[in-house]
């Protein structure tokens, strides 16, 4: 399922963004299973001098070399995504697992025909409380797209 995705700039960003030439452009692929993006530099507008597409390989917490990382996020007052959420969750004993809400595949979110639905605590692909709803489930994919953002402006210079 194609989902296409904008990020949201302030203001003053995109004043200065339509301003200046683009020196770069970011491809992002927002997967079910798994989250990546690539890059490729450009000059004065078109391809640069090395017109390769960059992949993105050094992701946190990866178990091994990747261009993707885990799409997935957990709660309990603050958000983890990608593997530090998978590790984190896959680290919680049971008992304390119903303290969290951990969610996996959360792509599907965007589907107008589904709705936040969790596995019972301890099963693949869901848990934490059961009883958990997001406010608002465009949010949670808001937010977990935000975090790669975060992370792809740090990393993209």
């Amino acid at each position: 399922m194609p989902v296409a995705m904008c990020i949201i700039v302030a203001a003053h960003e995109l004043a200065a963004l339509t301003r200046a030439k683009p020196t770069g452009t970011v491809g992002i692929d927002f997967g079910t299973y798994a989250t990546g993006f690539a890059y490729c530099e450009l000059t004065d507008g078109g391809v640069a001098n090395d017109p390769r597409v960059m992949l993105h390989f050094s992701w946190p917490e990866q178990p091994a070399p990747d261009p993707k990382t885990c799409t997935a996020a957990i709660y309990r007052g603050r958000q983890l995504w990608g593997w530090p959420a998978w590790r984190r969750w896959c680290s919680l004993p049971p008992a304390e697992r119903l303290q969290y809400a951990y969610l996996e595949n959360f792509k599907l979110l965007l589907e107008p025909t589904q709705g936040l639905h969790q596995a019972p605590a301890g099963e693949a692909g869901g848990g934490g409380r059961p009883n958990f709803m997001y406010p608002n489930e465009t949010l949670l994919v808001t937010q977990a797209f935000g975090k790669m953002n975060n992370f792809l402006r740090l990393h993209i210079r």
